[in-house]
């Protein structure tokens, strides 16, 4: 290989790692909730420990650290949907990354 393709090659790679990081921030951004004047992070564990506690009211700090009194049952609901939509999107868009051969492209 020539210095020219070498360079080419090189140029592809970081515009391919670049376009995964932001598309990485982009869905991650996106895995937030808002529920009774609360922001909360859309995370495995969060909708783990709402799944836990079933159908009571509880009291979570949000994202801001506020105490907020929130349904579990309904908080679960609102999160599960989220994370399915965010992570759909995401498989998604990754796939048609993937299938790009130049940095062009990108």
């Amino acid at each position: 290989m020539d210095t020219e393709s070498l360079r080419d090659l090189a140029r592809l790679a970081y515009d391919r790692a670049l376009a995964k990081q932001n598309l990485e921030v982009a869905m991650t951004s996106r895995l937030t909730v808002v529920y009774n004047n609360g922001v909360f992070s859309v995370t495995k564990e969060q909708i783990n420990f709402l799944n836990l506690l079933g159908s009571q009211d509880v009291v979570l700090l949000d994202d801001h650290k506020i105490p907020i009194m929130v349904n579990a049952h309904e908080l679960l609901s609102i999160m599960f949907q989220r994370y399915h939509e965010v992570m759909n999107e995401w498989y998604t868009q990754y796939n048609e990354q993937a299938k790009i051969r130049t940095a062009k492209q990108l």
